[in-house]
């Protein structure tokens, strides 16, 4: 009887309010629900009711920390999205007149009776728009990926094409600095891996990164762009010996208006958005870039893209 008695008390006093604790915790891990109870006898003034109901005071704090969070998060993200509308409709309403610009600075060039003094404040006034219009278009560009508003059509695409499209184009800008641009394909003979994806996107990020090299390497310097196939992964790697990017901006290097634009060095100028912008076309793929870099020993780089099927685009 005796042990009958304290049986039924460890039941009633101990066990069932530890179970009902335990389920509780259970049931706020599966659903995130914080608005959910421990259930505490009235009058209960236990060790154990005394959990319950300081466990109890716990849960209401942290539900209204939820629903407080929950509210500055949508402030954020409306307050994201006007700022993402603005700039689209303010770089979008910059684009008439810096065409305008570009448009009478290229006629006054032609004048044969400019003095040498006035054309070349004419082609600085011609270089600095077409910065400004590279920017405005780098911002337009940011805030329809960063607001979603981009759908990238997606379908096989011949990634050698699409690689050494952006080489040869920008061979022409690597010529004053006397840098060559060397392409080692390490992909199976015959046909490009199965990637689908944006072409134009891809090419997009190809000549950033490449032109980034170009930027920040030194005359008669190196940049090598390696494809291979990792897993079910393709990796194109973009490697240079110039003189590479400080510990302390690495880890930014892909935030929006990070601050991390350099000159390069012979003085090239750059928005700063490129990277940004790459990262995000590349996430829109299902891939990813990362860096390696050191300080005057270059920068390399890497792209991942997964591959779709085993069969690939035939490469004529």
């Amino acid at each position: 009887l005796l042990s009958f008695i304290i049986t039924f008390f460890l039941n009633t006093f101990i066990s069932k309010p530890i179970n009902s604790l335990m389920n509780t915790v259970n049931q706020i891990i599966r659903t995130g629900d914080y608005s959910e109870t421990v259930s505490v006898e009235p009058g209960a003034k236990d060790e154990v009711g005394f959990l319950a109901s300081r466990f109890n005071d716990m849960l209401e704090r942290i539900e209204e920390r939820d629903i407080e969070l929950k509210q500055q998060n949508d402030q954020l993200i409306e307050a994201n999205r006007l700022k993402n509308n603005f700039l689209a409709a303010t770089t979008h309403d910059l684009r008439s007149p810096i065409t305008a610009i570009l448009g009478f600075s290229d006629l006054m060039l032609m004048n044969d009776a400019l003095s040498d003094l006035d054309r070349k404040r004419l082609n600085h006034i011609k270089n600095s728009t077409n910065f400004l219009a590279t920017m405005v278009d780098d911002i337009l560009d940011l805030s329809k990926l960063e607001s979603d508003r981009t759908d990238l059509i997606m379908r096989p695409v011949a990634i050698r094409d699409i690689v050494n499209s952006s080489i040869n184009t920008l061979q022409y800008m690597a010529m004053p600095k006397s840098i060559k641009i060397q392409l080692s394909d390490n992909l199976p003979p015959g046909k490009d891996p199965a990637i689908c994806g944006n072409a134009e996107s891809l090419l997009r990020v190809m000549n950033n990164l490449i032109s980034n090299a170009i930027k920040f390497t030194p005359d008669h310097g190196r940049i090598s762009v390696k494809m291979t196939i990792e897993d079910t992964k393709l990796c194109i790697a973009i490697s240079d010996n110039g003189i590479g990017i400080p510990d302390e901006k690495i880890p930014a290097l892909f935030d929006t208006y990070s601050k991390s634009s350099r000159s390069g060095t012979n003085g090239e100028k750059g928005t700063g958005l490129g990277l940004s912008i790459s990262k995000r076309l590349i996430d829109k793929h299902g891939g990813s870039i990362s860096v390696e870099s050191k300080i005057d020993n270059g920068t390399t780089f890497t792209i991942l893209l997964p591959l779709q099927i085993k069969t690939g685009v035939k490469n004529d």
